[in-house]
């Protein structure tokens, strides 16, 4: 699978190790939680494991989970789908650890919509839709030329990103958004996401869609806001003259976009309006659509993945503070909010 090995490379890092206290000089979130966080092991010693534990928030103390046994159904070949299988995802409502994307997730945790190339046609791209509990997997989509990446799962319908590709430089970007119900139907172009974007569509979260656009002219990248509903862009964010690779890494409960880029993580609550965290190190970049979530977000802050780590931000801005779990130098993700 092309698409899935190219976005595969980034994967997989990290290894096990033994998890220590936050650190940090910043007060962290002030109420007792646990964080779920994954991270995979060195594929040179177990290929395809996926380790979790949770994190106690904010003493530090790291409960180890182990790994996460392979997905509770049987669809996915692990040497071709290896970017959907290789995150993780935690479900506090009912206690359960998934070895799935929580992109490619319904809200209750209990479907998933997931692509693949038909057998034995493997030029023929499918869209399914997994019910997880029963193994019941139906092809709700077919293509004989596009790829489209699951975007968002929300009730009923699942965001789809179209995977072309980009001569300038040479890399994968979703060029456009599309709907579809999961009853059936076809494809609905969300109006306004035909717009010509590069690097392209990033993010679906808190209503709307989030792309980044390089102004030649300038030198500069803006963040850009498509509104679901209304289908009305607006330029949320503008970068500092030549920042280099500027990514919508998620949105906070309080409705505010975070937007990384080297060495710097901001926060935008409205267009025009940004505050600058301090950071140590820089955060651990989202990468492009189909790669596992690096955000999570509760109302004590965002959870951002970070190298041996992963990084609370406060509410009221501010010194980050670090929780440590595997190794130093592998990147640890956030699994889901604090809870």
């Amino acid at each position: 699978m092309w698409v899935a090995r190219s976005i595969a490379l980034v994967l997989l890092v990290a290894s096990c190790g033994q998890p220590t206290a936050p650190a940090g000089n910043s007060t962290p979130a002030a109420a007792t939680c646990r964080l779920p966080v994954w991270w995979g092991e060195p594929e040179s010693i177990s290929p395809q494991f996926i380790h979790a534990a949770f994190i106690e928030v904010p003493g530090g103390k790291v409960t180890d989970v182990g790994r996460l046994p392979a997905p509770p159904v049987t669809f996915l070949d692990p040497m071709n789908d290896s970017s959907q299988l290789n995150s993780a995802a935690y479900f506090n409502a009912t206690r359960t650890w998934l070895r799935l994307n929580r992109t490619e997730l319904s809200p209750d945790g209990r479907q998933l919509a997931y692509w693949t190339y038909a057998q034995p046609n493997p030029k023929v791209y499918e869209l399914h839709v997994a019910t997880l509990a029963t193994a019941d997997d139906r092809v709700v989509y077919r293509s004989n030329t596009d790829v489209y990446i699951p975007m968002a799962f929300e009730t009923g319908a699942v965001y789809l990103g179209h995977y072309a590709l980009n001569p300038t430089p040479n890399d994968w970007v979703v060029d456009r958004l599309y709907r579809l119900k999961l009853a059936g139907g076809s494809l609905e172009l969300v109006p306004g996401s035909e717009r010509h974007l590069l690097p392209g569509w990033q993010l679906v979260a808190d209503g709307a869609a989030w792309g980044v656009e390089w102004h030649q002219d300038l030198h500069r990248w803006s963040v850009m806001r498509l509104d679901l509903a209304s289908h009305v862009i607006s330029d949320w964010f503008d970068s500092p003259r030549d920042a280099s690779d500027v990514v919508a890494q998620g949105v906070d409960a309080q409705h505010r976009l975070y937007v990384a880029y080297p060495d710097h993580l901001v926060r935008v609550e409205s267009p025009g309006h940004a505050t600058e965290f301090a950071t140590d190190r820089p955060p651990l970049f989202a990468g492009s659509p189909g790669l596992p979530p690096v955000f999570a977000s509760d109302t004590r802050g965002v959870w951002l993945a970070g190298f041996g780590g992963v990084r609370f931000y406060p509410p009221s801005g501010g010194k980050s503070t670090q929780y440590l779990a595997g190794q130093s130098d592998g990147p640890v993700y956030p699994a889901g909010p604090c809870a």
